[in-house]
């Protein structure tokens, strides 16, 4: 029996060392908590990017549809002298730029599935290559609450990077109150006690007319346990160790004392951080938001203008370029429309990320490390 008196003092102590283990474990969990939340994020804002140039690929067919629909008009009017042969080039140029566009257009929504095919990675039958996904989804505005109080709770509560700085800063008190306990001397209280059993002849015997002496090794086993209660031992004592310098209990006390403030600082930056990132996202919203209610009102607008310089054109009173410039703008204004709604779901996502809410969105369950356990994992 060992027990100290001084150095590595008490039952808490002897648990020092699992809490330890524990709060870094349960930190490891609330990292990689805080990684799949950000891999989702990725994987939302790639999904909502597809949609918003699938979008604007049929922006920019229905901008080349229009403009081509001129060029046929304007070569009838040629035809029967209402207007000049410039006009047909006008139109015809303006309907190879829309060309131009809906190449690019292509590209870039071809570009937009890969990424989200290679972020995904989903490869079903074991496949090397990872198959496109095509978005089922619309961009749609949210009808949501924002509260930007109760945003800075939910993610001073709930962000697991912050529960998991908190659990760090835990682990290191822990190892730093180790580390303190190395620097005192060691007074242990020691006690031992034992039995023994012996056998052997306590007096000589005679085997084939020779006399064997008494003996302390020579008998029979049962002899053993039948006496094993004579002979008992123990002791009892104090043992005291004095380092002379100490200097390595020291410098890892210091070390451990360094690391905590550390683990201190950078909570207090992680706290900042959240808070700045809570109140971004929750300004993107409302931004956002109010961006697409603006340009919808400007495509609605630039709807009504093409509409009515249309009928303009139509009886001369407007020039194919007043036409065409138009019909620019109706096609600006819906991919600005795009634009913002993607904008605007992207914007969600990051609100609830800062807020920790994410995978509870979309219903990833993470088994959380601090769920009761039974009594005796603690021994």
């Amino acid at each position: 029996l060992t027990q100290p008196l001084l150095r590595d003092f008490g039952l808490d102590f002897a648990y020092l060392v699992v809490k330890l283990a524990e709060r870094t474990a349960n930190a490891a969990v609330y990292d990689y908590e805080a990684n799949l939340a950000e891999f989702v994020r990725a994987v939302i804002n790639a999904y909502w990017n597809v949609v918003g140039a699938r979008e604007g690929l049929d922006v920019q067919r229905e901008a080349l549809t229009l403009a081509e629909r001129t060029v046929t008009e304007n070569e009838a009017r040629v035809r029967v002298g209402l207007l000049a042969p410039v006009a047909v080039l006008e139109a015809e140029a303006e309907a190879k730029a829309r060309e131009t566009d809906l190449i690019v257009a292509e590209n870039t929504l071809r570009t937009a599935r890969q990424r989200l095919a290679r972020l995904a990675f989903y490869r079903p039958n074991g496949t090397i290559v990872p198959r496109m996904i095509e978005p089922a989804d619309e961009v749609i505005v949210e009808p949501l609450e924002v509260d930007e109080d109760g945003a800075l709770e939910l993610a001073l509560a709930d962000r697991p990077e912050v529960l998991a700085s908190t659990l760090r800063i835990e682990a290191q008190q822990y190892s730093e109150r180790a580390a303190r306990n190395a620097l005192l001397p060691r007074i242990d209280f020691v006690g031992s006690y034992g039995l023994a059993g012996l056998s052997g002849r306590p007096d000589p015997v005679t085997f084939g007319g020779t006399a064997q002496p008494p003996s302390i090794f020579a008998g029979p086993e049962r002899d053993a346990y039948d006496r094993l209660d004579d002979f008992d031992r123990y002791s009892l004592g104090l043992r005291f160790e004095v380092p002379l310098s100490n200097s390595r209990a020291k410098s890892d006390y210091a070390r451990t004392r360094v690391q905590r403030e550390q683990a201190e600082l950078r909570h207090r930056d992680l706290l900042s951080q959240v808070m700045l990132e809570v109140r971004e996202t929750t300004g993107n919203v409302l931004d956002t938001r109010k961006a697409i209610e603006t340009s919808r009102v400007a495509r609605d607008l630039a709807a009504e203008n093409l509409r009515n310089q249309q009928k303009r054109h139509e009886v001369g009173m407007a020039t194919t370029k007043d036409l065409l410039d138009f019909q620019t703008r109706l096609t600006e204004a819906r991919s600005t429309e795009i634009q913002a709604r993607v904008r605007h779901a992207i914007a969600v996502a990051e609100w609830r990320r800062a807020q920790g809410k994410l995978l509870e969105q979309y219903q990833v369950m993470v088994d959380h490390p601090d769920r009761p356990k039974p009594w005796f994992t603690r021994f």
